[in-house]
């Protein structure tokens, strides 16, 4: 797994990680929110993300979850 560009990006993974191990006992289709990783230190965007999606994206390790900065419930994959 690639490691994010910089030290907000590894911040907003980490906890992303730690909301994604407290969502363990959910269904697999539960949407849970997660925090925008872009590299913007003043962006706490909220990302709803299914975990089954939010485990397939992580994955492929080249790729984080952001927001659209105007409708922060949307994800988008972004490769880096």
């Amino acid at each position: 797994m690639r490691a994010p560009s910089n030290e907000v990006s590894r911040w907003k993974r980490s906890a992303n990680e730690r909301l994604r191990a407290a969502s363990e006992p959910l269904p697999s289709d539960a949407l849970v929110p997660f925090i925008c990783e872009c590299d913007d230190p003043w962006c706490l965007g909220r990302v709803d993300v299914a975990l089954l999606d939010y485990d397939h994206v992580r994955d492929s390790g080249d790729r984080v979850r952001t927001a659209e900065h105007r409708q922060q419930s949307v994800l988008r994959a972004v490769e880096r």
